[in-house]
């Protein structure tokens, strides 16, 4: 992806809406439920759906947990 320009949106997103990579509570919104669970919390959920990518944290509130303001 060297050189590839990413449009960043942030907010909440219609399911099937456009295409991209779509992280934290927004994808947890889409689908991207946690199926597993890990003594530590250390894991991600990735899902594919449509033209997205969903990354989601086993436990929220680490590095693509919740996202705070």
């Amino acid at each position: 992806m060297s050189g590839a320009k990413l449009e960043v949106v942030a907010g909440e997103l219609e399911d099937g809406e456009g295409s991209g990579i779509v992280m934290a509570r927004l994808a947890l919104n889409l689908g991207a439920t946690p199926q597993k669970t890990t003594e530590s919390g250390e894991g991600f959920r990735l899902l594919t759906k449509g033209k997205r990518l969903l990354i989601r944290r086993v436990l929220p509130g680490g590095a693509l947990g919740e996202v705070r303001k």
